[in-house]
């Protein structure tokens, strides 16, 4: 059996937005409301190598929600045990 939690991203310094949140799904059981636990960017200086492995740039654009509200929405799939 496949079971899905949902998670509220909330970025540091949001508090308002995180109670909201934590208040509104309290008795909904697979969404879960979490602070970004990021520090900073962790990419160093940039060197060259002398034979790029990698099939192209793995980061994405933060979503819109991010830049405008502080949070992000993100599903996590994962197996459950039948019983």
């Amino acid at each position: 059996m496949t079971g899905t939690t949902h998670y509220f991203i909330v970025r540091r310094g949001e508090s308002e937005i995180f109670q909201l949140f934590r208040e509104h799904f309290a008795d909904v059981g697979f969404v879960d409301v979490i602070w970004d636990r990021r520090l900073g960017d962790r990419r160093r200086v940039h060197r060259d190598v002398a034979v790029e492995r990698r099939r192209g740039e793995r980061r994405h654009p933060a979503p819109k929600t991010w830049s405008a509200f502080g949070f992000v929405f993100a599903a996590a799939h994962h197996e459950t045990p039948e019983g």
